[in-house]
């Protein structure tokens, strides 16, 4: 996707840095409203739980998470959360801000 001042902003406000991208962007003003999309490139993550960096063994069910950041308008951002196979922990949702 272009990287206008429009979307670095949107990034800035919901704190979406790399390896995390807006995949998809759309606004609508009644109501007003924005849903990001994001997704992220090859990556490793930590375990949650001991911190070790494992690969992406695969991704949650999208969920949908109302940015607190923004009051007006109204932000919705979409993630497919990546999970990691821990060894010690199984499999475990990684963090995400």
């Amino acid at each position: 996707m272009e990287d206008t001042p429009s979307l670095q902003r949107i990034r800035e406000i919901i704190g979406c840095a790399p390896p995390w991208f807006i995949r998809r962007f759309s606004a609508s003003f009644e109501p007003h409203k924005v849903h990001v999309w994001l997704d992220h490139g090859p990556a490793f993550w930590p375990c949650p739980t001991c911190h070790r960096t494992l690969e992406c063994g695969g991704h949650a069910r999208e969920r949908v998470f109302l940015c607190l950041s923004c009051l007006e308008p109204e932000a919705h951002v979409y993630i497919r959360v990546p999970y990691v196979t821990c060894p010690h922990h199984g499999m475990q949702e990684v963090s995400v801000p």
